[in-house]
Formats: structure tokens, sequence, C-alpha cells
């Protein structure tokens, strides 16, 4: 008898639900990187000055064109501390990062902060960081370095390498909460998250006895979702973490503090230690891009479930929406 791949759910055993951030665009919360972005002050100006200079182009910014744009981003409140509190160097770095695109998911965000570390690549901080120690004039630097030396060094003055790194995390947290105020703030405006959520996840068709757990990688704070207990991988918006995959990044590495293993062991998010859940046959992925920032994460799961063994009946079911049209697939079914 051929089943349809509904069929095939409702008759799973042992299920873990592993859920991302399309599960909450689902649900009519607007927790894009387009959406938090344009609620952040300064960014269109910013965005503006940016590209019709060409300073996106690491252009130099002692050009006549560009240095026009360079006078009139320092005079913005940012860099003179008017705004300090309520701005982090790391809106400024993803602007300039991704200056004519606002269609950027929050994977690409994170991989850009992995690229930002990189040894192979040459750190941009550790050349920030020599940038904001030095007086004379860089020419040949990107202009992205220069600018956001200069907010580092305009906000807080002299620091050795330890200060610098330390102070980029203190960025990272404002950064942080930030967006958890805003998805706090896109709860409220939904009214029947919660509602919403349990009747989405009851959707999936899955059994709720046979429902292991629930993993989210988003930020909403429930404690319950479908009778089950919501771990939050990344912390909620009490406390949330972006941050880096730690297999690219030495441990003796200065930026291993923003590993996101090294964050979940400090703000201890998920609650639950790993080896505590492992009684599960099969995985339920919802609108998570897997991508290699949470390889930390997927890799002893997918390992537990020992995909390498013909014998054993284990499904991985990846499933998505299409937002436009609002139908539910569920197009991968491994093994």
């Amino acid at each position: 008898m051929i089943r349809t791949k509904n069929e095939h759910i409702k008759l799973l055993k042992k299920v873990k639900i592993i859920i991302g951030n399309g599960f909450d665009l689902h649900c009519g919360l607007k927790t894009s990187y387009k959406d938090f972005f344009t609620t952040i002050n300064d960014v269109d100006e910013i965005k503006k000055m940016v590209v019709q200079s060409n300073l996106w182009d690491n252009e130099s910014i002692y050009s006549r064109k560009s240095g026009t744009a360079y006078s009139r981003l320092m005079n913005l409140d940012i860099f003179t501390g008017k705004a300090f509190e309520n701005f982090s160097i790391w809106t400024l770095y993803f602007v300039l990062s991704f200056p004519k695109s606002s269609e950027k998911r929050w994977c690409d965000i994170e991989e850009e902060m992995l690229h930002s570390f990189e040894n192979n690549r040459g750190s941009d901080w550790n050349d920030m960081y020599i940038i904001s120690q030095r007086k004379e004039i860089f020419y040949n630097r990107p202009a992205k370095n220069i600018i956001c030396a200069n907010y580092m060094k305009k906000n807080y003055g002299e620091q050795n390498q330890d200060e610098f790194y330390g102070n980029l995390l203190s960025q990272l947290e404002i950064f942080e909460k930030q967006f958890g105020e805003y998805v706090n703030s896109q709860i409220f405006i939904c009214g029947n998250y919660k509602d919403r959520a349990n009747e989405f996840i009851e959707s999936f068709s899955i059994p709720n006895e046979e429902i292991i757990s629930i993993d989210s990688f988003n930020y909403s704070n429930l404690e319950y979702l479908h009778k089950n207990v919501l771990r939050n991988i990344n912390g909620d918006i009490d406390a949330p973490i972006f941050g880096i995959d730690s297999s690219k990044i030495k441990i003796t590495n200065p930026a291993y503090i923003f590993t996101k293993t090294s964050r979940r062991l400090i703000q201890d998010t998920t609650k639950v230690n790993f080896d505590e859940i492992v009684d599960f046959q099969n995985v339920f992925i919802y609108g998570h891009s897997l991508n290699e920032q949470d390889y930390s994460y997927f890799f002893p799961i997918f390992d537990y479930l020992r995909l390498d063994d013909s014998s054993r009946s284990t499904n991985i079911i990846f499933a998505y929406s299409e937002y436009n049209s609002m139908h539910e697939r569920y197009p991968y079914l491994l093994k």
C-alpha cells in the first residue's frame, strides 16, 4: 500500500521536533532580518549614505565622493555616544556588509559573523582593533573596517585586545537585547501566538504521545508547546543568543567567546543536558535552514540516529511553508 506523507508521519514513533524561524513566521510573527532591521534607528540613513557613496564596495573613504559620506557618518549620534546604549556595532557591521539587500536570512547574518572572525580570511575584528590603536590614516583598509574601528574608538577610547573583544561581546548583547524586545513586541501584536503555535504543531499530524521533545531555535518563551516542554536552544526573549559554530574557531582564539557553545554554557540556555534526552527514533524539522552555525547542535543528533545503519527504521523529515500560499510541504523523507 502506498501511503501519503501525512499518513506516514502519523505512524512515526518517538519523534523529536525541531523548529526554526520559519515556524514563528508561519504563526504570524514578523521576525525576519528585514522586519527587525527596519525598526532600528539610523539604519536607513546609514544605508543611504553607504550605497550612494560606494562605501559598501570598499572604495577608499578618503576619495572625494566617499570622504564626504564618511564625514557625514561620523556626525551621526552613534559616533558621538549620544545613541550608544540604543545602537550596536553589530548593526553597523551588518548594514555595511549587506547595504544593498534586505532579503537576507538570519543564517546569512550568523555566517557573516563567522567570516568576520575567520583567520583564513584575515579577521575583520582584529584589523579593526589594529586600526583603532593607530593615529595615522589607513588608506588601504576596507571602508567598513575603518568605520567600525572608529565607532569602537569613539565610544570606548583606548582598549587592549582583551578589552576590545569584551566590549565587542557587550555590543552583541545590546543587539540581542534589542532583538529580544522586538520579538516580545511581535508576540504582543500577534495577540494569539500561543494558540497559533499549538494549532500549528497539531497540524504536523504527529501523535502527541509520540512527541519526545520540542527544541526551538526561536526566542519566544513558551514553557510548553502542545503539552510538551519547549527547550529554547539559543535562549529566549530575555536573553537571546546570536553566535557562530565552535568547530571553526579554536578555543585559544579571542573570538571563541562568540561561539554558541561557549555562550550556551555561560547562560545555561537549554536548562537540560543533551544526554538526558536520548530516547527518540525520528526527527521532524520545520522552518530551519540547517545552516553551518548550528552544526554543533545537529551533528550529535544525527550521530545518535546512526543514519549509516540501514537496519534502523529512522526518518528525518524537513518541512517548510511557502509564505505566499501558506501551503505546508514535507519535501524530504530520509531513510
